[in-house]
């Protein structure tokens, strides 16, 4: 009573201790923890608890020691691994076989020789703890007369309440039917009387119909010909676009030509410049020499006139001459 009291009184230095004992594999430690009142859900700072810690160490003596005081054998660790995967993983079979004895099934994964025979021994071993304490058991053949005539009744009663409901069914299902029929025969008589209008509307609907076929019929041959006409225009269509690449390849080179007409003209209008202007410096020319021819015509009718003056004067000069010598002669 003393050691429980100080075990509650230290708390986390105890559970402290005590996961330490386990991780250092010191079972006779555990062992006495646990036996002096440490709880079965104990863990340290850190957060791992002594059952996976007796599985981490592969301490099967503490597992069947707290699997003796049904602790839980489900529950993870802080890091959230399971004790019988921790097993498994350790290949501890005497340790997996402690978890299977309290409960634990390991993960569907589970890869571990012998784990299936080791499963289905401690199968065998929990059938016969059931068993064996039945084998000194024994039943009064008087109290099982008296079980098996009251079973008898019970029976007798079971049948007659079975038989007493399925009537009762049977009653209020005919009852149904019954009724199902009258109405039934009340649709029926309405449908008599309303088979003449049914008939002529429905005479009328294959009036409606015949006439709908013919528009449709009619509808597909509009549309066939709309068909037909979208198919021309479209050949159109592609006609007039390459038309239309033609002229534009022409309008394209008449383009090209007509700049060229143009860079000529320009070329001409810049050369009819020139000339112009070459044309009014040659009149300019042109001008000032017939100015200056006319200045040389007065000049040379006037050389003329002087030159004609002259060859006179000279005539009679030597007409004069002649005169002279034949005087000259004569005398």
């Amino acid at each position: 009573m003393r050691a429980e009291s100080l075990l509650s009184a230290l708390g986390p230095q105890v559970q402290n201790a005590c996961v330490g004992a386990a991780i250092a594999q010191q079972a006779e430690c555990v062992q006495a923890f646990l036996e002096a009142g440490a709880p079965l859900t104990c863990s340290d700072k850190e957060g791992r608890r002594l059952l996976p810690a007796c599985c981490r160490s592969s301490l099967a003596e503490s597992i069947a020691l707290m699997v003796s005081l049904r602790a839980d054998v489900s529950k993870p660790d802080g890091d959230g691994s399971l004790p019988m995967s921790l097993a498994i993983q350790n290949k501890s079979m005497s340790c997996v076989k402690e978890l299977l004895r309290g409960g634990a099934q390991p993960p569907a994964n589970a890869d571990m020789p012998g784990l299936a025979n080791l499963m289905l021994e401690v199968q065998f071993e929990q059938c016969e703890a059931e068993i064996r304490p039945l084998a000194t058991a024994e039943v009064d053949p008087a109290q099982l007369l008296e079980a098996e005539r009251v079973v008898l009744e019970g029976m007798e009663d079971h049948k007659r309440l079975i038989k007493l409901h399925e009537d009762t069914r049977a009653s209020k299902s005919l009852a149904e039917v019954e009724r199902q029929i009258a109405d039934a025969q009340a649709k029926l008589e309405a449908t008599k009387a309303s088979s003449v209008e049914y008939v002529e509307s429905m005479n009328q609907k294959k009036i409606a119909i015949r006439n709908a076929e013919a528009e449709l019929h009619k509808l597909h041959k509009e549309i066939h010909s709309v068909q037909e006409t979208y198919t021309k225009l479209k050949e159109e269509d592609a006609k007039l676009k390459q038309e239309l690449i033609t002229s534009h390849e022409t309008l394209k080179e008449a383009q090209a030509e007509r700049d060229a007409l143009e860079a000529a003209r320009l070329e001409r209008e810049q050369l009819t410049g020139k000339v112009q202007e070459e044309l009014q410096e040659l009149e300019k020319l042109i001008e000032e020499q017939t100015q200056q021819n006319a200045g040389y015509q007065q000049e040379l009718l006037a050389a003329r006139e002087d030159l004609e003056s002259k060859m006179r004067d000279k005539e009679e000069a030597k007409l004069l001459t002649e005169k002279a010598h034949q005087l000259v002669d004569t005398l």
